[in-house]
């Protein structure tokens, strides 16, 4: 349904794009795969450029303006104990990268810290994952992100360079890691409702 949305909202809104931005993972494989296909398949079409952001610099920049630290760490669930995280510096409103993303964890994000690091944000999607992070590192302060598109319009303001996709054919999304397909522990049938 996506793609007939999106073709819904240009017919509504009487504008043709300029371009097009996702957040463009780590996450849900299968969320990804439709969005960045979507996504390009529309920017071929028209002719437009691409952006791309990491779903966890994203995140990082939903909160940016109501938090006073000097880092924030960005994370989501990944599998099982793990979390997808990278580190920003904060420094005059704007964000600087300070690792990339990557999958570690949950029990060892304490080691992303470092003694320069003053006061330090955790930042998360997920309810469960800032839990988690609130109850073994107390020195630690925790904020929930939303999803918003003028987070991602606001990041993208004056940096669209910083996030133009150069090569459209082969632009994937981020996965950090394989896609894991697992045997069902039921059959279609025994899940359907009746």
């Amino acid at each position: 349904m996506l793609a007939p949305f999106c073709a819904e909202l240009m017919d509504e809104s009487g504008n043709r794009p300029e371009g097009v931005a996702i957040v463009a993972g780590p996450g849900s494989y299968t969320g990804l795969r439709i969005g960045a296909s979507t996504a390009k398949g529309l920017a071929f079409s028209l002719d437009i450029p691409l952006f791309s952001v990491s779903t966890l610099h994203y995140l990082a920049h939903a909160v940016l303006g109501n938090l006073e630290t000097d880092t924030i760490i960005s994370m989501i669930p990944a599998r099982q104990t793990e979390v997808f995280a990278a580190v920003f510096q904060v420094q005059d409103g704007i964000l600087s990268r300070l690792t990339d993303d990557r999958p570690i964890e949950l029990a060892h994000i304490h080691s992303l810290a470092t003694d320069s690091m003053k006061s330090i944000t955790c930042v998360s999607n997920t309810q469960s994952v800032l839990q988690a992070v609130s109850e073994n590192y107390v020195d630690y302060a925790v904020v929930r992100a939303t999803h918003d598109a003028r987070h991602l319009k606001s990041l993208l303001k004056n940096r669209m360079d910083d996030f133009c996709v150069k090569d459209l054919h082969s632009f994937e999304p981020s996965y950090l890691k394989e896609f894991v397909a697992k045997k069902a522990t039921r059959t279609l049938f025994e899940r359907l409702p009746f």
